[in-house]
């Protein structure tokens, strides 16, 4: 008999600026992994969506330079919300590197996300004490763990972030999914609420 596994959603997205209040998504990437119940690991990519959407707020050139999505690639392009709330309530948990700038931008324009606990892969491990790793970004902890760099597409970084979250802690032990699971670090954990 095969052991329950755990699902957790992966969520990444490409914005139009910083400011979650008032940029507005643009690409959005999750993934549903099942989590090994005993390693804590990533053993089976479940489901994915990857999508597009065409903002209706100004997309600045430097902008695109940096997401390397030409607003000419998103004409026409929208989230598909039936898709992403199904996956998402296949979840126990939402994970995203900086979970409260995407719960908060993401909560505005996709009013179909179910209500659920979210997780910050970024300052929910406390990466220094766990790891020894230098920083909590995506970047840095690559290079610690030696792990090839995203290419920063948001499907490639749920991607990586996957692979990060599988590695064991080599200062405490355990894996950074675990972690999340455990609550260790429950201070930026959150459930989405409309506003």
């Amino acid at each position: 008999m095969s052991e329950p596994r755990t699902l957790i959603a992966l969520l990444d997205s490409e914005s139009t600026g910083l400011d979650p209040r008032r940029d507005e998504p643009i690409a959005v990437a999750l993934q549903l992994w099942a989590i090994h119940p005993r390693r804590g690991t990533a053993c089976e990519l479940v489901d994915r969506y990857d999508g597009l959407r065409q903002p209706q707020c100004i997309y600045p050139t430097v902008v695109q330079h940096i997401t390397r999505l030409p607003a000419s690639a998103l004409v026409g392009t929208t989230f598909d919300l039936t898709r992403i709330a199904r996956l998402l309530s296949s979840a126990c948990l939402v994970v995203a590197h900086n979970a409260s700038f995407e719960r908060e931008l993401l909560g505005r324009h996709i009013p179909a996300l179910p209500p659920m606990p979210w997780s910050c892969a970024m300052r929910d491990i406390d990466w220094r004490r766990d790891a020894g790793a230098p920083s909590s970004s995506l970047d840095a902890l690559c290079r610690h763990f030696h792990v090839t760099p995203s290419t920063g597409s948001p499907a490639d970084d749920c991607s990586t972030l996957a692979t990060l979250l599988s590695m064991t802690l080599p200062v405490r032990g355990g894996t950074g999914f675990q972690r999340l699971l455990m609550g260790r670090n429950p201070r930026h954990s959150f459930t989405h609420h409309t506003s």
